[in-house]
């Protein structure tokens, strides 16, 4: 038993986020390829690892608290083989429950909410598909929003504008010559 009464709504800690559920009642199945572990419908992880090797097996599975990553992603740590694991929650639900993912497909999130890794919100879909829903819930990250970006979108403009050479543009503004070539071919920023 895991410990959530059947039948009613209630509310579960999903690595940053609060999610509420409806009735719908919480399905548990093994991780493939992880059979000491656990994941849910909802979203959640439990391990039936011991603590540590001199304890005995736990009489029920012990839930997993996902670390967050920069990306905002859950992730949680998987022994196997005497080595960790890490995963998206969202992947180890969607592979458990969905099946394997297809090849050159991404498991995408149908709110956008990246902690939200019900199984009712996740689908597998091309590369296209995942952008083009970050860009209707506007959780798609381009331009000046790159955190590692050291331009603005007045400064690509002036860039592609500007005829000297792309060494010397370069050098002016603190990038790679590489960087201009691929702003003024519009391989990159080709939002403007």
């Amino acid at each position: 038993m895991d410990g959530n009464p059947p039948g009613l709504t209630h509310i579960t800690f999903h690595g940053g986020n609060m999610h509420t559920h409806d009735t719908t009642p919480e399905v548990w199945k093994p991780i493939p390829g992880h059979p000491m572990y656990e994941v849910s419908t909802h979203g959640r992880v439990r391990s039936w690892l011991p603590r540590n090797r001199n304890a005995r097996a736990p009489t029920e599975g012990r839930l997993m608290n996902p670390t967050i990553k920069d990306n905002g992603y859950p992730v949680v740590g998987l022994r196997r083989d005497g080595r960790y694991h890490h995963r998206t929650v969202h992947s180890l639900v969607a592979e458990t429950f969905i099946g394997p993912r297809p090849e050159g497909h991404d498991v995408c999130h149908a709110d956008g909410v990246r902690t939200n890794n019900l199984l009712d919100h996740l689908r597998y879909d091309t590369r296209a598909g995942n952008v083009a829903d970050a860009q209707r819930h506007g959780t798609h990250i381009k331009g000046e929003t790159v955190g590692t970006s050291k331009l603005v979108e007045d400064q690509v403009r002036a860039i592609r504008q500007d005829s000297r050479s792309h060494t010397t543009i370069a050098r002016d503004y603190g990038v790679s010559r590489m960087c201009v070539t691929r702003i003024k071919t519009r391989q990159t920023w080709k939002h403007l």
